[in-house]
């Protein structure tokens, strides 16, 4: 035993890098966490080429029997899984210690022991009650690897680990098994407090850190268990909850993404470097201090402070007056009875009140400036803390405990909801403008806790002005407590970035206000600090207690806007870091002069320029800092983008305050700050990992568009067409956009968006970005990707909005006397199409137009004299009914006969699209016999017929072209934007409800920010076909800011794509309703002529529009965005033939076409090639593969049966060799 000791302390000589022996005492700088939970801390994650490298001061001991090449009780390099039991999983604790070390001196080294069983109730680590826990099947070996009892195999490996290093802290994953157990913050202290005592340790010095579950919003499915995990600091001394927001789940709704568990651990680590506040001259070994945890005796912990005062001085009526400790106190009374008792002196804000059947009743006391000169950046940072006991009722209407305010210029009235005697909300948010609830702004999270923002409207209602109308604000706390710390600066600051603006503060107290009932409140502790006025308990800014995890450090906190810019890569000037003026940047004035109408609420000067938005308006010494995530070591070769249009450029880069390279340039032309020309240098060297990078101008009046860095040697990649905003960017002439395809859906095969489901949904106030792939997984950066997102889209708008276009079993199709007669078969229903249609004269084809209700819709049918028109009768699919709220549709219409089952899950958009689909069907079908073009085929329509042109147009991809005219909500118009507007527009609370979906309104009406897609995608789906919108302002029922906002989004995607010439719009009035003004005329020609005809001299980058005005709904910061395009088009129909066939490469027609027995195909290859052949439907779902083989080059016939096939249009594509073609086939 001795030997084998002497060995083991050798190994782990080597091992932590220290000289030891048998009688070493522990390394004060090898720190130890010590781990536990269920399967979030085991991990879930897959593990990735990034995790699998680690620094060798990053170890972990081996807790777990049976552990592969890992023995229990010894010392491993920290590299994943560490815990054995997940298999090869990463967890959170992976980029915990990874982070520590990064952030530690070189001297720290920290270890881990991980003790966690997926599925596990928290009883499992409870040390008398392990025993009769009855473990599920699946849990009993891992739970044996642990010797049968965790909790002593986590003590066990805790002794272990004190030998040679010292435990710093613990941390604890766990609680979905325990969800809506309100007691579970108590279970947990309970076994922190037997870790404690078992392993000799102190609170003080050993901070909990306890995780979040995957929340709600991000679809977790015990996102409940959040808001009793967020109990656990006012239960537990030195205890922190560690934020889950915005960190989505693997797909089961239960477990973190590898990408998430890297953050959440980061999150772990950045909580425990604040409790560590390390000080080498002392070791490493203090804790605590200004995080609410640990030995520091400066911070105030209310929670603790449970003894009531006695004495004071009685507040009698209405009044405002002194409390004589430089805090102010209010009483109001409004009828009924109510005692106000105010403490002062050391007590600082502390009072108690009471009411009797009282009216309103209202008791505060803090800060008040009655000349309100002062905004809050004025007062520093405004701190509150609070702890009381309440009783009784407050009415059961309203009530309000917690921070409340004035401001004036604007006049608003402001509340920190943090408790309540209403725990329903009763009538608590009310806006009399709208007779209804006060409008949700969004959520944001201060100190861990998520709040959410309502503001109302008061009308002629009391102020300190009087009687007067203004807004009232609200900021209501997810999970209401009796003891904490409010930093009311960053609730200030969050509410900006809302959308509220706060003018000089009148004052700012804490609060209790009923509407009446009978009831007391007595505060135990209550203070309040802000520039010049300190409180008398300490420095509020590190309180402890409250589910703030502690309180924490005011500082304001730097952060990147988005996310890291990853490097080698591109930084985008527009997005410097979130922090404020002085922290993240430095402007000499407040005031953002740019036009670009981004980041408004800054200083920093953006304006349209370069790729999109640029950095302009800068002064010497003035700079941005941006957070960057460097993959390698490596000096970088730095291109930037800039402009000055009077003097030369000069501009510093400094990485961690670090000058690393120095740009400059002459001016770019006497007063053409638009010609942005390329400035090159090489970094210094750059460490690898997170890093702040700041650019330091030194001289004035630079215009920054984007800074890229390469490592040295490598190829630059399309240096002008970098950001993510706005317009520019040249076209992308990479491969060929087809101009329409031969099905109706491309990506039918593609897979179904997580969006589709409720609890995935998350809150968006602007115009959702059309190139994000709906699980937020990233962007469409390659065409060929491009249909599934389009499909993802229509998967959105179908389960959200009108109803999937369902599938059918046979169609059927005849031409005779200028009828088009087409039969649709669902079962043992049917349902007749016919259409009168015109066929001009000549040898064709001839392109196709189909109207909607009339031959051409609303336009000259003399536009179309070249095309066969095709009326689309909506009434033979569903009658136009004015069944607002959805009853006017009838279960008689032929599309619901045809469909009797899906009356209430389909609507009449979903319905009049179909019908159009299966005209186009019907087209395929008599093709030879009408000579058409069926590569080139428009719609267009008018008003509600515009909506059915546009749904047409999107949902189906052999239309070549669609023309959508005075559309306006439901159509081209952005619901949110139309929201935003008001009643007088068509919007989501006021459409007709037999074109869209009931549940559409029930869904997203008082909650609009969730709908996962906006109509500005609806266009998008049309890309990269043509489209042609026009708007009437002088109608303001059609909402046209609504529809001009969604245009302009929607023009990104073809802009993404270099083909802005195929998208347009003209939105101007002086005419009648659906009746075209000349410059709409003058456009549909054009886009006529050049999409249907073939006139590529055709000027059709046309988009005016004399509405302009933006509202913030209508905003979006994804612009600039390019896709690559290597030629993925499909079976394309191009208007001026650009794809030019091999002359060895060749697909042929199948023969016979139609076919109702054998077929055969044609095929030729210049070279020895794999080939792969497959037989889709009109719907583009693939039916059969009919070759995937080697062949030799030259020419091949495959021979196949399609008799088992229903009747209907098919189509086969071929691809050889990167050759890619495709035919149609029709079986009958």
């Amino acid at each position: 035993m001795k030997n084998t000791k002497l060995i083991f302390l050798a190994v782990l000589a080597m091992l932590l890098g220290t000289v030891m022996d048998g009688h070493a005492a522990p390394d004060p700088n090898f720190h130890i966490y010590l781990c536990f939970g269920q399967s979030n801390m085991e991990g879930q994650g897959n593990i990735e080429s990034q995790d699998r490298t680690v620094d060798s001061r990053f170890q972990v001991l081996c807790s777990y029997d049976n552990c592969g090449s890992r023995k229990r009780g010894g010392w491993y390099d920290a590299t994943p899984p560490l815990s054995c039991c997940s298999g090869q999983h990463l967890g959170p604790v992976d980029y915990f210690g990874r982070t520590l070390v990064k952030n530690l001196p070189e001297k720290i080294k920290v270890g881990v022991v991980v003790v966690a069983i997926a599925g596990c109730d928290i009883q499992l680590f409870e040390k008398e009650n392990y025993k009769s826990y009855r473990a599920e099947s699946y849990m009993q070996s891992t739970i044996q690897s642990y010797g049968g009892n965790p909790y002593g195999r986590l003590v066990e490996m805790g002794k272990e680990a004190q030998k040679v290093g010292v435990i710093k802290g613990i941390l604890l994953h766990q609680g979905e098994t325990n969800t809506g157990q309100s007691n579970w913050p108590s279970r947990v202290k309970a076994v922190y407090n037997d870790l404690l005592n078992d392993l000799g340790l102190k609170s003080a010095d050993v901070p909990l850190l306890v995780g979040e579950v995957v929340r709600s919003d991000q679809g977790g499915q015990c996102g409940g268990m959040n808001s009793i995990i967020a109990n656990v600091p006012s239960t537990i001394p030195n205890s922190y909850v560690i934020s889950a927001q915005g960190l989505g789940h693997k797909g089961d709704n239960l477990h973190f993404s590898s990408a998430s568990y890297r953050t959440l651990g980061e999150r772990y680590a950045e909580q425990m470097l604040k409790v560590l506040k390390y000080d080498e001259g002392q070791g490493g070994e203090q804790g605590g201090g200004e995080q609410g945890g640990g030995s520091s005796s400066d911070c105030v912990d209310p929670c603790s402070m449970k003894t009531k005062y006695s004495g004071g001085k009685s507040v009698s009526g209405n009044v405002r007056q002194e409390v004589g400790n430089g805090y102010h106190v209010e009483q109001w009374r409004d009828g009924g009875g109510g005692d106000l008792t105010v403490f002062g002196g050391k007590a600082d804000c502390a009072f108690k009140a009471s009411w009797s059947n009282s009216g309103d009743y209202l008791a505060r006391v803090g800060y008040y400036d009655g000349s309100n000169s002062k905004k809050y950046t004025d007062l520093g940072e405004i701190h509150a803390v609070y702890n009381y006991t309440k009783s009784g009722n407050g009415g059961g209407s309203y009530s309000y405990i917690g921070i409340y305010g004035w401001t004036r210029s604007p006049l608003i009235e402001y509340y920190i909801v943090e408790d309540s005697f209403t725990p329903n909300g009763g009538g608590m948010f009310w806006d009399q403008s709208r007779n209804g609830q006060a409008a949700t702004k969004g959520t944001y999270t201060v100190d861990g806790v998520t709040y959410t923002l309502k503001v109302g409207k008061r009308i002629n209602q009391p102020s300190i002005d009087g009687t007067s109308t203004f807004d009232q604000v609200f900021a209501i706390r997810s999970s209401y407590q009796t003891c904490g710390h409010v930093n009311v600066t960053e609730h200030f600051k969050n509410w900006e970035k809302l959308g509220v603006k706060l003018g000089g503060i009148y004052d700012c107290k804490l609060l209790c206000e009923v509407g009446g009932g009978s009831g007391s409140v007595e505060y135990t502790c209550a203070s309040m600090s802000w520039k010049g006025q300190n409180s008398s308990l300490g420095d509020l800014s590190c309180s402890e207690g409250g589910s703030q995890g502690g309180g924490g450090s005011t500082e304001v906190v730097q952060k990147p806007y988005k996310e890291a810019f990853v490097i080698p890569g591109l930084v985008e000037a527009e997005n410097y870091d979130v922090g404020g003026n002085g922290n993240a940047y430095y402007d000499s004035d407040d005031t953002n002069e740019g036009d670009a109408k981004y980041r408004t609420d800054e200083g920093v000067d953006i304006v349209k320029g370069g790729t999109g938005n640029a950095v302009g308006y800068t002064t010497s010494s003035e700079w941005l800092e941006y957070t960057i995530d460097v993959k390698k070591t490596s000096k970088y070769d730095v291109v930037a983008s800039a402009s000055n249009g009077s003097g030369d450029i000069s501009m510093d880069l400094y990485v961690d305050d670090q000058k690393v390279a120095t740009l400059s340039g002459a001016q770019t032309g006497n007063n053409k700050w638009d010609v942005y020309e390329n400035l090159t240098a090489t970094t210094t060297e750059i460490k690898s990992g997170k890093h702040i990078l700041k650019v330091k101008f030194g001289s004035n009046n630079n215009n920054l568009d984007y800074i890229k860095l390469s490592e040295p040697d490598t190829t630059s990649q399309g240096e002008q067409g970098g950001g993510s905003h706005g317009g520019g960017g040249s076209s992308n002439e990479a491969g060929v956009y087809p101009l329409s395809y031969s099905v109706e859906n491309t990506g039918a095969d593609c897979a179904e968006p997580s969006s589709l489901n409720k609890n995935n949904l998350k809150s968006c106030r602007t115009l959702p970005n059309p190139f994000e792939w709906a699980d937020g997984s990233g962007k469409v950066t390659d065409f060929c990707d491009w249909s599934c997102r389009r499909n993802e889209i229509k998967r959105e708008i179908e389960f959200w909005e009108i109803g999937e276009k369902p599938k059918f079993d046979k169609l059927e199709a005849s031409y005779s006397g200028g009828t088009l007669t087409v039969k649709v078969y669902n079962g043992s229903n049917t349902l007749t199409l016919t259409s009168k249609i015109s066929v001009p004269s000549g040898n064709g084809p001839h392109p196709i137009v189909i109207g909607m209700d009339g031959n051409t819709g609303s336009l000259s049918s003399s536009y179309f004299s070249k095309c066969i028109q095709v009326p689309f009768t909506h009434s033979q699919i569903a009658n136009y009914n004015g069944g607002f709220d959805g009853s006017g549709r009838s279960q008689n219409d032929p599309f619901y006969k045809l469909y009797p089952n899906t009356f209430n899950t389909k609507a009449d958009y979903c319905a009049w699209s179909w019908g159009i689909s299966r005209l186009i069907d019907g087209l395929e079908i008599v093709k030879d016999q009408i000579k058409a073009d069926l590569g080139h085929i428009a719609v267009t329509g008018c008003s509600y017929a515009g909506k059915m042109a546009l749904y047409a147009g999107a949902f189906d991809e052999r239309v070549a072209l669609t023309i959508a005219q005075e559309s306006g909500g439901g159509g081209i118009n952005a619901w949110r934007v139309s929201s935003e507007i008001g009643s007088d527009v068509e919007g989501i609370s006021n459409t007709n409800y037999d074109w869209f979906l009931n549940s559409f309104k029930s869904n997203f009406q008082s909650q609009i920010d969730k709908l996962p897609y906006d109509h500005h995608e609806l266009i998008a789906m049309i890309a990269p076909r043509a489209f042609l919108a026009f708007g009437n302002p002088d109608y303001t029922w059609l909402g046209d800011a609504a529809g001009y906002a969604s245009l302009l989004a929607a023009e990104e995607v073809w802009k993404s794509m270099g083909i802005e010439d195929r998208f347009g719009y003209v939105i101007e009035g002086g005419h009648s309703h659906c009746q075209a003004s000349n410059n709409q005329n003058k456009a549909a020609q054009a886009f006529i002529n050049k999409f249907l005809y073939g006139d590529d001299s055709q000027n059709t980058k046309i988009r005016t529009s004399s509405v302009n005005k933006v509202y913030n709904s209508g905003k979006y910061d994804w612009g600039g965005h390019k896709m690559e395009n290597n030629g993925c088009g499909g079976d394309l129909s191009e208007v001026n033939d650009l794809v030019e066939e091999g002359d060895s490469y060749q697909l042929s027609q199948n023969k016979p076409n139609p076919a109702n027995g054998e077929t055969t195909i044609d095929f030729s290859l210049a070279q020895n090639s794999f080939v792969t052949i497959d037989l889709y439907n009109s719907l583009g779902v693939k039916i059969k593969n009919i070759a995937s083989d080697n062949y030799v080059a030259g020419s091949h016939s495959l021979t196949f049966t399609v008799d088992k096939l229903p009747q209907g249009i098919y189509f086969y594509i071929m691809n050889a060799n990167g050759f890619v073609e495709s035919k149609s086939m029709i079986v009958r």
